[in-house]
């Protein structure tokens, strides 16, 4: 008799330690803040100009555990794909917020730049441009443990460096033109 309540009752302790990363729901928004054209340059076959957009994230968060810390610390990572292939970092941070239960907060990301090219009235018109390649997002407790975690797509992790983060080294890649910032630093 004691047996299946006592299973009973680790089970539910393992499920409650399962689930501890869904007590934090986290959604993530682009929005775009400007996007413009450059002059048009006369080619020998066409025309060319360059293409760019402002874009930031809204980041909305919400606790639905009463056992979750109400003070937390949320770490962002925009990853870029430029037009040549190479992933960067669009922008990074890191806000410490306030989690009341069941009210979202809001915190907005830096804005970033993605650059282009578009071709007209040439053999083959269109426009090669920098891409959203995904983004990581993470919340922590005070002591540095991890509540809750979203990457998107899932394969984002693995290109995602927390470690730019680090008071050193996210100065150092700061300072560094975007495209030229590392994923992960060193």
């Amino acid at each position: 008799m004691k047996r299946p309540i006592l299973c009973g009752l680790i089970l539910g302790l393992l499920a409650s330690v399962a689930c501890a990363r869904d007590n934090i729901e986290i959604t993530a928004t682009k929005k775009t803040l400007d996007a413009r054209k450059g002059n048009e340059q006369d080619l020998w076959r066409g025309t060319s100009r360059s293409v760019e957009k402002q874009i930031c994230y809204s980041i909305e968060l919400k606790n639905w555990s009463p056992a979750t810390p109400t003070d937390v610390k949320v770490e962002w990572l925009i990853l870029v794909e430029g037009a040549g292939g190479r992933l960067f970092p669009g922008t990074f941070g890191s806000k410490s917020i306030s989690l009341a239960l069941g009210q979202p907060v809001v915190v907005e990301t830096e804005a970033f730049k993605l650059e282009g090219r578009e071709w007209t009235g040439s053999l083959n018109p269109g426009t090669v441009e920098d891409d959203i390649a995904g983004y990581g997002i993470r919340v922590l407790s005070t002591d540095g443990t991890v509540l809750a975690e979203k990457y998107d797509p899932l394969s984002a992790k693995a290109n995602v460096g927390w470690n730019l983060l680090d008071e050193s080294s996210g100065e150092k890649a700061r300072k560094l033109p975007p495209r030229l910032r590392p994923l992960k630093a060193p």
